[in-house]
Protein backbone atom coordinates (compact mmCIF):
# COMPACT_ATOMS: atom_id res chain seq x y z
CA UNK A 1 0.00 0.00 0.00
CA UNK A 2 2.40 2.67 1.06
CA UNK A 3 4.63 1.47 -2.40
CA UNK A 4 2.06 2.32 -4.26
CA UNK A 5 1.00 5.77 -2.68
CA UNK A 6 4.93 6.64 -3.17
CA UNK A 7 4.44 5.82 -6.87
CA UNK A 8 1.45 7.92 -7.45
CA UNK A 9 3.27 10.74 -5.61
CA UNK A 10 6.08 10.70 -7.79
CA UNK A 11 4.10 10.56 -10.70
CA UNK A 12 2.04 13.66 -9.53
CA UNK A 13 5.55 15.64 -8.73
CA UNK A 14 6.43 15.05 -12.79
CA UNK A 15 3.61 16.19 -14.15
CA UNK A 16 3.71 19.28 -12.07
CA UNK A 17 7.08 19.74 -12.89
CA UNK A 18 6.26 19.57 -16.48
CA UNK A 19 3.22 22.12 -15.98
CA UNK A 20 4.94 24.17 -14.04
CA UNK A 21 7.46 24.21 -17.42
CA UNK A 22 5.35 25.14 -19.40
CA UNK A 23 3.40 27.46 -17.80
CA UNK A 24 6.61 29.36 -17.04
CA UNK A 25 7.37 29.84 -20.59
CA UNK A 26 3.39 30.82 -21.78
CA UNK A 27 4.14 33.51 -18.94
CA UNK A 28 7.34 34.48 -19.80
CA UNK A 29 5.74 35.05 -23.59
CA UNK A 30 8.33 32.22 -24.72
CA UNK A 31 5.32 30.49 -25.90
CA UNK A 32 3.18 32.67 -28.15
CA UNK A 33 -0.91 33.12 -27.16
CA UNK A 34 -2.60 31.28 -30.06
CA UNK A 35 0.04 29.06 -30.48
CA UNK A 36 -0.59 24.87 -30.98
CA UNK A 37 1.09 22.63 -27.82
CA UNK A 38 2.21 19.54 -29.24
CA UNK A 39 2.41 16.44 -26.26
CA UNK A 40 5.66 14.70 -28.36
CA UNK A 41 7.74 18.23 -28.95
CA UNK A 42 7.17 18.99 -24.82
CA UNK A 43 8.18 15.53 -23.59
CA UNK A 44 10.96 15.70 -26.40
CA UNK A 45 11.98 18.96 -25.18
CA UNK A 46 11.52 18.31 -21.08
CA UNK A 47 12.71 14.70 -21.75
CA UNK A 48 10.20 13.31 -20.06
CA UNK A 49 7.71 10.68 -21.69
CA UNK A 50 4.17 12.15 -23.70
CA UNK A 51 2.12 10.64 -20.57
CA UNK A 52 2.86 13.39 -17.85
CA UNK A 53 3.16 15.94 -20.56
CA UNK A 54 0.07 15.05 -21.38
CA UNK A 55 -1.72 15.22 -18.22
CA UNK A 56 0.67 18.23 -17.31
CA UNK A 57 -1.27 19.82 -20.44
CA UNK A 58 -4.83 18.86 -18.52
CA UNK A 59 -3.89 20.82 -15.61
CA UNK A 60 -3.20 23.88 -17.93
CA UNK A 61 -6.13 23.90 -19.41
CA UNK A 62 -8.22 23.64 -15.85
CA UNK A 63 -6.04 27.02 -15.36
CA UNK A 64 -7.48 28.11 -17.90
CA UNK A 65 -4.08 29.02 -19.89
CA UNK A 66 -4.39 26.55 -22.60
CA UNK A 67 -7.69 25.70 -24.73
CA UNK A 68 -8.94 22.63 -26.43
CA UNK A 69 -9.94 23.21 -29.91
CA UNK A 70 -11.39 20.83 -32.72
CA UNK A 71 -8.81 19.69 -35.13
CA UNK A 72 -6.27 22.04 -33.90
CA UNK A 73 -5.34 20.46 -30.62
CA UNK A 74 -4.23 22.36 -27.71
CA UNK A 75 -3.08 26.02 -27.83
CA UNK A 76 -2.17 28.79 -25.38
CA UNK A 77 -5.36 31.39 -24.43
CA UNK A 78 -5.94 33.92 -27.20
CA UNK A 79 -9.49 36.02 -26.58
CA UNK A 80 -10.94 39.21 -27.70
CA UNK A 81 -11.64 42.52 -25.65
CA UNK A 82 -14.95 40.92 -24.35
CA UNK A 83 -13.09 38.34 -22.57
CA UNK A 84 -10.99 40.51 -20.78
CA UNK A 85 -13.89 42.53 -19.39
CA UNK A 86 -15.34 39.34 -18.29
CA UNK A 87 -12.34 38.25 -16.28
CA UNK A 88 -12.00 42.00 -14.82
CA UNK A 89 -15.95 41.78 -13.67
CA UNK A 90 -14.60 38.31 -12.03
CA UNK A 91 -11.58 39.76 -10.53
CA UNK A 92 -13.70 42.83 -8.79
CA UNK A 93 -16.20 40.69 -7.01
CA UNK A 94 -13.46 38.15 -5.98
CA UNK A 95 -10.67 41.14 -4.80
CA UNK A 96 -13.52 42.72 -3.00
CA UNK A 97 -14.26 39.72 -1.09
CA UNK A 98 -10.74 39.06 -1.03
CA UNK A 99 -10.55 42.54 1.21
CA UNK A 100 -13.20 41.94 3.34
CA UNK A 101 -11.77 38.84 4.53
CA UNK A 102 -8.07 40.16 5.01
CA UNK A 103 -9.81 43.14 6.90
CA UNK A 104 -11.30 40.48 9.06
CA UNK A 105 -8.51 37.90 9.40
CA UNK A 106 -4.99 40.58 8.76
CA UNK A 107 -2.82 40.32 11.62
CA UNK A 108 -0.86 43.41 12.57
CA UNK A 109 2.42 42.30 11.21
CA UNK A 110 0.11 41.70 7.74
CA UNK A 111 -0.54 45.96 8.25
CA UNK A 112 2.84 46.43 8.59
CA UNK A 113 4.08 44.83 5.38
CA UNK A 114 0.95 46.85 3.39
CA UNK A 115 2.36 50.07 4.53
CA UNK A 116 5.95 48.96 3.81
CA UNK A 117 5.03 47.63 0.28
CA UNK A 118 3.08 51.08 -0.91
CA UNK A 119 5.78 53.18 0.29
CA UNK A 120 8.19 51.43 -2.00
CA UNK A 121 5.36 50.91 -5.06
CA UNK A 122 4.96 55.19 -4.44
CA UNK A 123 8.92 55.47 -4.94
CA UNK A 124 8.67 53.38 -8.02
CA UNK A 125 5.87 55.54 -9.61
CA UNK A 126 7.19 58.64 -8.90
CA UNK A 127 10.71 56.94 -10.25
CA UNK A 128 8.94 55.92 -13.36
CA UNK A 129 10.23 52.59 -12.64
CA UNK A 130 7.86 50.24 -14.64
CA UNK A 131 9.70 46.69 -13.10
CA UNK A 132 9.47 48.13 -9.96
CA UNK A 133 5.78 49.01 -9.94
CA UNK A 134 4.83 45.26 -11.39
CA UNK A 135 6.78 43.71 -8.61
CA UNK A 136 4.97 46.41 -5.92
CA UNK A 137 1.73 45.82 -7.54
CA UNK A 138 1.53 42.04 -7.19
CA UNK A 139 3.39 42.24 -3.68
CA UNK A 140 -0.03 44.33 -3.04
CA UNK A 141 -2.29 42.06 -4.11
CA UNK A 142 -0.16 39.04 -2.88
CA UNK A 143 -0.35 40.14 0.77
CA UNK A 144 -3.85 41.18 0.56
CA UNK A 145 -4.98 37.11 -0.33
CA UNK A 146 -2.35 36.14 2.33
CA UNK A 147 -4.07 38.25 4.42
CA UNK A 148 -7.65 36.85 3.63
CA UNK A 149 -6.39 33.33 5.18
CA UNK A 150 -8.30 31.26 2.28
CA UNK A 151 -6.31 29.60 -0.22
CA UNK A 152 -9.17 28.87 -2.40
CA UNK A 153 -9.70 32.48 -3.33
CA UNK A 154 -5.84 32.69 -3.69
CA UNK A 155 -5.94 29.96 -6.38
CA UNK A 156 -9.06 31.86 -7.90
CA UNK A 157 -7.33 35.28 -8.17
CA UNK A 158 -3.82 34.02 -9.50
CA UNK A 159 -5.51 31.85 -12.12
CA UNK A 160 -7.71 34.58 -13.53
CA UNK A 161 -4.45 37.18 -13.05
CA UNK A 162 -2.13 34.70 -15.39
CA UNK A 163 -5.41 34.62 -17.75
CA UNK A 164 -5.51 38.38 -17.90
CA UNK A 165 -1.73 39.14 -18.93
CA UNK A 166 -1.96 36.59 -21.32
CA UNK A 167 -4.89 38.20 -22.93
CA UNK A 168 -2.78 42.12 -22.75
CA UNK A 169 -0.53 40.07 -24.80
CA UNK A 170 -2.95 39.01 -26.91
CA UNK A 171 -4.60 42.51 -27.48
CA UNK A 172 -2.38 45.23 -26.79
CA UNK A 173 1.40 46.27 -25.29
CA UNK A 174 -0.38 48.92 -22.98
CA UNK A 175 1.29 49.17 -20.11
CA UNK A 176 0.26 48.52 -16.69
CA UNK A 177 -1.49 51.51 -15.06
CA UNK A 178 1.19 53.56 -13.43
CA UNK A 179 -0.08 56.48 -11.90
CA UNK A 180 -0.50 57.93 -8.44
CA UNK A 181 -4.26 56.90 -8.74
CA UNK A 182 -2.75 53.27 -7.91
CA UNK A 183 -1.48 54.63 -4.94
CA UNK A 184 -3.99 55.92 -3.74
CA UNK A 185 -6.42 53.35 -4.61
CA UNK A 186 -3.66 50.73 -2.21
CA UNK A 187 -3.66 52.97 0.74
CA UNK A 188 -7.59 53.31 0.74
CA UNK A 189 -7.53 49.80 0.75
CA UNK A 190 -5.27 49.25 3.12
CA UNK A 191 -6.44 51.76 5.80
CA UNK A 192 -9.61 49.91 5.39
CA UNK A 193 -8.26 46.77 6.18
CA UNK A 194 -6.48 48.32 8.88
CA UNK A 195 -9.20 49.51 10.55
CA UNK A 196 -10.78 46.25 10.31
CA UNK A 197 -13.52 47.89 8.57
CA UNK A 198 -15.40 44.99 6.01
CA UNK A 199 -17.32 46.91 3.95
CA UNK A 200 -15.17 49.94 3.10
CA UNK A 201 -12.49 47.27 2.59
CA UNK A 202 -14.63 45.50 -0.14
CA UNK A 203 -16.14 48.44 -1.85
CA UNK A 204 -12.45 50.30 -1.83
CA UNK A 205 -10.98 46.82 -3.80
CA UNK A 206 -13.45 47.06 -6.07
CA UNK A 207 -13.21 50.60 -6.79
CA UNK A 208 -9.39 49.80 -7.96
CA UNK A 209 -10.09 47.01 -9.90
CA UNK A 210 -12.74 48.63 -11.86
CA UNK A 211 -10.12 51.85 -12.21
CA UNK A 212 -7.56 49.44 -13.83
CA UNK A 213 -10.34 47.96 -16.05
CA UNK A 214 -11.08 51.73 -16.84
CA UNK A 215 -7.71 52.24 -17.73
CA UNK A 216 -7.21 49.49 -20.02
CA UNK A 217 -10.46 49.83 -21.29
CA UNK A 218 -9.50 53.10 -23.13
CA UNK A 219 -5.66 51.41 -23.79
CA UNK A 220 -7.74 48.93 -26.02
CA UNK A 221 -10.44 51.42 -27.19
CA UNK A 222 -7.72 53.96 -28.52
CA UNK A 223 -5.66 50.96 -30.23
CA UNK A 224 -8.70 50.01 -32.09
CA UNK A 225 -9.35 53.02 -33.61
CA UNK A 226 -6.00 53.37 -34.47
CA UNK A 227 -6.57 49.80 -36.39
CA UNK A 228 -9.77 51.29 -38.25
CA UNK A 229 -7.95 54.41 -39.13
Amino acid sequence: MVKTLSTLSENASLVNRVADAVRQAIMDGEIAPGERLSVPEIARRLGVSRTPAREALLLLERDGLVEARPRLGVVVLRGDQQNLKELFELREALEGMTARLAARAMTAEGHALLDAIIDRHEQAVAQQDIEAHVAEDLAFHGSLRDGSKNRHLTQSLTQIERQITLLMRTLSAAPRAMSEGVIRDHRAIAAAVKNGDEDAAEAAARRHVRNVWKFYGASLEHLNEGRKA
